[in-house]
């Protein structure tokens, strides 16, 4: 078929200019670093969640995700080797060199060679290369075999020493509240009431006892930025409600991805309430602590990069980071549930900062969650 000679050099100009041409619908590879979230790599990429969790099935769960790991980004740019640009030339269609004919026939998507053949040689037939098959790897399931070098750490956690004010142990402000006597919500904090945390949206651990209200109570909680003096800023960074129905034992929330990262440095209140009065909300019963991220540690990122996913928590906590300590762990054991060396890391971690009394608590309602509430559904059976 004859090309017109202004289509031959519109084909040519993007090889002049040193430009290349990608595919509209290329995958993009993302490499995971300390302190990404699946759901934040999905807002950087302007890519749904669910998507994103369906590019990459290796992942089974959204919060196993490793440092150093390649994520594919569905509907991106292709992971390429930097455009090198040449300097703009202009091309005169007439003075483009015409392609000298060798004498062998082209034809549409085929190549026809031109083979002398000798007596007796066995002249093969040309095949068309074939597409390499893609090979979906399978999700990752934890597998617990001999004790972790890091597991000791569980038992010296490099935890700060500054004191804020806070409660992790829930109280009413005024009343007897509204939860099980002897059973009061508990946030799982440190006995300073602060945590650090690397992560960009942080999750949240509490543990909430039954609740004695004719119908399920309120749960509210509130994340808020502070001032100099320590007081709140309104409006806060984020505020939600849920019901406790289904919510005995350990629950997490997840800080949604739509809602800013926290700054690093700085430091933001928490609160959870179990609203027992609506019309006298003086009755709540109330747990407050506080959260700073900080910088991601180059170092620390290498020896996560060289881990175990099991190792993860103990080297979280090990540097202090106990809010990604807890996220991971409370992972691990979501795809191992029945794991009693999980289960019993987990009871470490929380003795070591005082909270005996729901150590061994069961995780009722610690699914991830993918939208602004908790997802208690499809939590693990204690």
């Amino acid at each position: 078929m004859h090309v017109p000679t202004a289509c031959r050099c519109a084909l040519l100009i993007p090889l002049v200019l040193g430009i290349t041409i990608l595919p509209v619908n290329a995958e993009a590879t993302y490499r995971v670093k300390l302190g990404d979230t699946l759901s934040g790599i999905a807002r950087k990429n302007s890519v749904s969640l669910s998507k994103l969790i369906t590019a990459n099935p290796q992942i089974a769960d959204p919060d196993l995700i490793q440092v150093g790991q390649r994520l594919t980004v569905p509907g991106g740019v292709v992971d390429s080797q930097p455009i090198t640009k040449k300097p703009i030339q202009s091309v005169d269609p007439q003075s483009v060199t015409k392609p000298v004919k060798t004498g062998r026939k082209k034809q549409r998507q085929k190549t026809v060679a031109v083979v002398k053949k000798p007596v007796g040689t066995v002249v093969k037939p040309i095949t068309t290369r074939q597409k390499p098959v893609a090979t979906i790897p399978k999700p990752f399931i934890p597998k617990i075999q001999a004790p972790s070098n890091y597991r000791p750490a569980f038992l010296s956690l490099k935890l700060p020493t500054q004191q804020l004010v806070g409660n992790r142990q829930g109280a009413a402000k005024r009343g007897p509240g509204c939860s099980t006597p002897r059973k009061s919500l508990a946030a799982l904090l440190p006995d300073t009431n602060l945590g650090l945390v690397v992560a960009e949206q942080p999750t949240f651990f509490w543990f909430m006892p039954n609740v004695e209200t004719p119908e399920p109570a309120e749960i509210e909680f509130v994340l808020s930025a502070t001032d100099g003096k320590g007081l709140d800023i309104d409006p806060p960074l984020y505020n939600t409600r849920f019901s406790s129905k289904g919510l005995s034992g350990i629950s997490n929330l997840t800080v949604p991805a739509d809602r800013p990262s926290l700054e690093v440095g700085r430091d933001y209140r928490w609160s959870l309430s179990i609203i027992c009065n609506l019309e006298d909300r003086s009755q709540d019963e109330e747990v407050s602590g506080w959260i700073r991220r900080i910088a991601p540690d180059p170092a620390l990122a290498t020896k996560l990069e060289k881990a175990e996913p099991t190792e993860y928590p103990a080297i979280y906590a090990e540097a202090g980071l106990w809010f990604d300590a807890l996220r991971y762990l409370a992972a691990l054991r979501r795809q191992s549930n029945n794991d009693t060396t999980l289960t019993s890391d987990w009871s470490s971690l929380l003795k070591a900062v005082g909270l005996v009394q729901v150590a061994d608590k069961p995780l009722t309602c610690v699914a991830p969650s993918t939208e602004s509430t908790v997802q208690c559904p499809v939590a693990p059976k204690p």
